[in-house]
């Protein structure tokens, strides 16, 4: 086997992982949403959790798979930026959603706030949205290859953590 070979199973792989991640994710957002009793502030932020879950695995899945067997079509001067963004902000999703849990668990306590949740979840979905945003106003230079993609841009470290 050469190293090409080994890529595209371990590619593979990790799109079959996502799938079952996004598959389990299905299953615990389907009963939150339809069975009544499961409609409460808890529920509701792990179902927040679950949904930038699912969407994060499945841009992955996607991802992964273009840029194993379909690079040109992925990787083209107009798309990088927007994938890059993309990238960012998917993962922050995840992320943010397991802050928004313990910040509502704070507002609860301290403030005694009845709709603390609804604040949460949607202030997670407007940072995570508009912190990656820079990107696109950046001096980000991108270089196009046949191969690979090179990025030089000082503040693109910044920007994607």
């Amino acid at each position: 086997m050469n190293d090409t070979q080994i890529i595209h199973i371990l590619v593979c792989i990790k799109v079959i992982i996502l799938g079952f991640v996004s598959f389990a994710s299905i299953a615990y957002i389907l009963p939150i949403c339809f069975i009544r009793r499961f409609h409460t502030s808890v529920h509701l932020l792990s179902l927040n959790i679950s949904i930038a879950l699912l969407i994060c695995t499945t841009f992955w899945a996607i991802f992964l798979t273009m840029n194993t067997w379909y690079i040109p079509i992925l990787w083209t001067p107009e798309s990088c930026l927007v994938i890059l963004y993309l990238q960012t902000m998917v993962n922050n999703q995840v992320t943010y959603g397991v802050c928004a849990v313990s910040l509502n668990r704070l507002l609860i306590v301290v403030f005694h706030t009845k709709y603390s949740m609804t604040v949460c979840i949607c202030l997670q979905w407007i940072v995570a949205s508009l912190l990656p945003l820079p990107q696109f106003r950046s001096s980000l230079e991108v270089k196009l290859n046949a191969n690979h993609l090179e990025i030089d841009s000082k503040i693109f470290f910044f920007c994607s953590c």
